[in-house]
């Protein structure tokens, strides 16, 4: 009979969590740019 341990089977790495959280900073960033562009007519006001 044999036991499988941690240093036996390889490490499976789960990044569903912080590529989850990178999409939604990057929906929400993306939506910022576009209100800011309908409110200033300027891509990145100030500066364009």
């Amino acid at each position: 009979m044999t036991t499988s341990s941690m240093a036996d089977s390889p490490q499976t790495l789960d990044f569903s969590i912080p590529e989850r959280l990178n999409g939604r900073f990057a929906m929400i960033a993306f939506d910022l740019m576009i209100i800011s562009y309908v409110l200033t007519g300027q891509i990145i006001p100030g500066i364009f």
